[in-house]
């Protein structure tokens, strides 16, 4: 039996957006269904609606054959379905066993915590997805923060996972890890729908294959009969080049200079031993390592955002051991942080506003700012690195 049947679901938000139209969708028991479409097509609305986050301007949802209304999460959670959202749902100031005991119905409501960490215990054993129930979020990387969000799913006994776009904040043996524990889920009979738009993983990893363009159904696939050229085309709607264009690297004078560097991480433990390293202008270096290594520390240390224990960092020749984020910002780093949305931009603020956060100095009038000069810069912005206009207000 077909586990879900969405049927001409529609979606629209003001003033004029068409989030989808008359899309179908289905998921069977013990499947690794992808859901697979550029940014803004609609994926993510599509099973937020299932979820009961949105409610369905128009179709139709069947859950086990039979019609079903799912007005909230709560209704979902009833139908055993589970969704692990791209921007986490956790209480930062919260251990891991705190979050999960959350919503979750013990025997013992009054002291749920041994009764919690149990379940964790069980939970991470059964998948392989390790996690100390006693660590708060705030100390967690954005990688064990996703397991959390996994376990609290599967504390539930679900019959259906959604995750949105799950491997975006992964390294590779991180989306191993997490993929190795789907194989087990699918092997029980759970349904797994994944949202992304990443080829790779949807052709080693996916039984099924919807492809989204634009809010509409373009086609559903079994992965075996398709290949990435072929499920590129159904995304965009043109041939895709696969091949990358590298020319040779000719570095410059070294612009970052780390010696012996170290530092500790949000728990105080030491994170990073004696690193030394240098990158050229015109050069690429590439950090790799299972997230919780120090990466995220280095990167904080270099923009100004942690302070170091021991050795030295020069930009172009400059010790920056002292200096605000905002000075080594001027002295020409930028820095695109792992968690976007937290912390590489306000989603309360327009975005105008988020597109010139790091250049308001420019456009000050005394007290004032140049809202004109500021709206017409974001356009050109706009343009330039095509945004979707449909999906913004600036």
């Amino acid at each position: 039996m077909t586990l879900i049947e969405m049927k001409n679901i529609s979606k629209y938000f003001p003033p004029n957006i068409t989030a989808l139209e008359k899309v179908d969708f289905t998921a069977e028991p013990g499947e690794i269904h992808c859901l697979l479409g550029e940014n803004g097509a609609g994926k993510t609305t599509l099973m937020n609606i299932l979820y009961g986050l949105y409610k369905a301007d128009k179709g139709t949802v069947k859950f086990e054959g039979n019609h079903v209304e799912i007005n909230s999460p709560r209704d979902a959670i009833d139908l055993k379905i589970g969704m692990v959202h791209q921007h986490f749902r956790l209480v930062k100031r919260h251990t891991v066993a705190e979050n999960i005991a959350l919503g979750l119905r013990c025997d013992n409501s009054l002291f749920p915590l041994p009764e919690v960490k149990a379940r964790i215990k069980q939970v991470s054993e059964r998948y392989g997805l390790n996690v100390d129930p006693d660590a708060y979020i705030w100390e967690l990387s954005v990688g064990e923060q996703q397991r959390v969000e996994i376990i609290k799913v599967l504390c539930r006994d679900i019959k259906v996972l959604i995750l949105d776009e799950p491997t975006s904040i992964l390294t590779p043996q991180e989306t191993e890890t997490l993929f190795n524990a789907l194989q087990l889920m699918k092997q029980e009979g759970i349904a797994i729908i994944f949202i992304t738009h990443k080829l790779d993983e949807v052709m080693k990893f996916s039984d099924t294959v919807t492809v989204l363009r634009k809010g509409r159904n373009v086609d559903t696939v079994q992965t075996k009969t398709v290949d990435k050229k072929s499920l590129a085309k159904l995304m965009v709607g043109r041939d895709v080049l696969f091949r990358v264009e590298k020319s040779e690297a000719c570095p410059a004078e070294p612009v970052l200079e780390i010696n012996a560097l170290q530092a500790f991480d949000d728990s105080g433990l030491l994170a990073i031993d004696r690193l030394s390293l240098s990158v050229c202008g015109g050069e690429i270096l590439g950090v790799a390592g299972v997230s919780g290594n120090g990466q995220r520390e280095l990167v904080e240390i270099i923009t100004g955002l942690r302070k170091k224990t021991g050795g030295e960092v020069k930009i172009n020749s400059i010790d920056i051991s002292g200096l605000t984020p905002g000075q080594i910002d001027e002295i020409g780093v930028a820095h695109i942080p792992e968690d976007r949305i937290h912390r590489g931009s306000v989603p309360d603020m327009r975005a105008l506003d988020n597109l010139m956060l790091r250049d308001y100095k420019q456009y000050s009038k005394g007290l004032l700012l140049d809202t004109e000069t500021m709206r017409s810069q974001s356009i050109e912005m706009i343009k330039e690195y095509n945004i979707d206009l449909s999906l913004i207000h600036i």
